[in-house]
């Protein structure tokens, strides 16, 4: 992916929002790694920088009787190809009315248990490639 790329994606996001959605929060965050001395193996990339991009895009009508969420995630790595990834995180459809809620897609509910100070998230997947950790 290139700069093109990037700021075609941010476009989008944006356009969605202003057409669209009565609500886009999210973050963007770039991260750097900088080593003062040259690599050891030649296979070894040096100083890079990554781009994360988590926007969250929301939408309701029918006076509030009814809305949708997109969470994307997608991450950019100069070097390492596998951290590079676009991910799903939330995409739902939601009725609601006196009667009845009723939901389809997938949406993050955290619901888990605490061992000492880790929560365990019973229902979720983890993604390994952002938090080692297992926190969101």
């Amino acid at each position: 992916m290139n700069i093109k790329a990037i700021v075609y994606i941010l476009l989008v996001f944006g356009l969605t929002n202003l057409l669209f959605s009565q609500e886009l929060s999210g973050f963007i965050g770039i991260e750097g790694r900088y080593f003062p001395n040259p690599p050891l193996d030649e296979r070894q990339e040096g100083t890079g920088i990554s781009l994360a991009l988590k926007p969250e895009l929301y939408y309701s009508w029918a006076k509030g009787n009814q809305s949708a969420l997109f969470v994307p995630f997608f991450r950019l790595d100069q070097y390492d190809s596998r951290r590079t990834h676009f991910d799903i995180r939330e995409l739902f459809w939601l009725y609601y009315s006196r009667t009845i809620e009723l939901r389809i897609g997938f949406q993050q509910i955290f619901w888990g248990v605490t061992e000492s100070q880790h929560l365990v998230d019973v229902i979720n997947q983890t993604d390994f490639v952002e938090d080692i950790d297992g926190e969101q």
